[in-house]
Formats: structure tokens, sequence, C-alpha cells
């Protein structure tokens, strides 16, 4: 399946490309409207496809993410947070001061490592334990739209909620003190800069400065 979508030197290899060209997360348009911006051609036209900019295979079909799901041995998390391979080595020797490269773990793992980590994370979401943050959850999501724009104009649902809220959540299960959350989202922030495109080398520089900064507080 994958394996006929994947061919080099064919009408569909173009296609691979010009769907993938539409994968463009950081940009205002593809924010605003994934679907339009990608999924919808790419369901119908490439639901396996090629971003030049990310040197990555983008898959959205149904039958092809089950089947890269249920194959670890082809298709390996080993790698999924490994540095960009087109990253300039300054920005690389900056991100070595801290943690990388990162030993496995959750994510970054296949079975049978990664069902022993899934196992002991699995211990911090047992359903007595889920219910009992429902207070939390309640008032953390209270006190975020009460937040929003009092004056009663546009609010950013996205920015206002729904990226707040599981953050606040996961600091509080973690045992991240509720007013150090917003660290986890600038640290994310600076992450996400080592992978966008149009960010220049300085740039990316001062973001892996930051990133490695952030793990060490």
């Amino acid at each position: 399946m994958l394996e006929e979508q994947t061919g080099h030197g064919s009408p569909v290899a173009d296609s691979l490309r010009r769907v993938g060209a539409l994968f463009e997360p950081f940009s205002p348009a593809y924010a605003d409207s994934p679907a339009r911006a990608l999924y919808q051609t790419a369901h119908r036209e490439a639901p396996v496809a090629y971003s030049e900019a990310f040197s990555a295979y983008l898959v959205t079909g149904h039958a092809e993410v089950t089947q890269v799901l249920r194959d670890p041995v082809v298709f390996s998390s080993a790698h999924i947070l490994d540095l960009p391979p087109d990253l300039p080595e300054e920005v690389a020797v900056e991100l070595r001061r801290g943690v990388y490269e990162m030993p496995p773990a959750l994510f970054n793992n296949d079975p049978p490592g990664h069902t022993r980590a899934r196992a002991l994370f699995s211990r911090a979401f047992t359903p007595a334990r889920v219910a009992s943050l429902e207070p939390t959850i309640a008032a953390t999501a209270e006190a975020l739209v009460r937040a929003m724009a009092p004056g009663g104009g546009p609010v950013d649902l996205m920015q206002a909620l729904a990226f707040p809220l599981p953050l606040q959540i996961i600091a509080a299960l973690v045992g991240i003190p509720f007013e150090d959350a917003p660290l986890l989202r600038a640290c994310q922030g600076e992450r996400f800069k080592l992978y966008e495109p149009g960010v220049d080398t300085a740039r990316k520089v001062e973001a892996a400065r930051r990133f490695v900064s952030y793990g060490g507080n």
C-alpha cells in the first residue's frame, strides 16, 4: 500500500511532493484551517505525501496511518525526536550542551522498550487519578473562559483555551507548579523554531540556547 504510493520517478511521486508542499504548519493560513490548507487535498490525491521542507513523509489516510502504527519494525519511532537532518551545525552544538541526543523514553521508542515505558506512564492516568483531577480541570477551564475578551470581542479558542487547558493539567499531573506551566509552552515554542523552514540560523541558535536553558531550570 505505502510502497505503491512512494515510488520514485513516477507521476505518483510527483504528486507526493506537490501535496507535501501544502504542509506549512507555521503559516497563518494553515493555522486558520488545516483541513482546507492540506487535508482535503491530501485525502483526495495523496494520502501519503512528501514534504521537502521537513524532509519527511506525511501520512493522512486512515488505512495508511493504521499500517504505520501496526508495523514498528518498518516504521520505527526510535528517531522521531532526532535533530532535523539539515540543522546547521552551530545550532546542533548548542543543543548538545543540553539533553540531545535524547535517550529512548516514550515517544522515541519501539516495543518492547516502548511497552515498558508506557506501562510506567499509564500509572499516572488511572481512572481514579483522572477522576480526582476533575475539580482542577473544571476550575482551570472556568478561569480561562472568564479571562476571555471581557469586552465581548472575538476570541482565538486555540490560544485562549485549547492550548493552555491541557498544558496546565499536564503540569499538575507531573508536579510542575501552576505558575511555571507557561515555561512548558515557551520551551515547546523554542523547540518548534528549530523545525520552522523560514527561521534563519541566528534565530535557531537563540532558540536552541533557550530550549537548553529551560531544561536546566
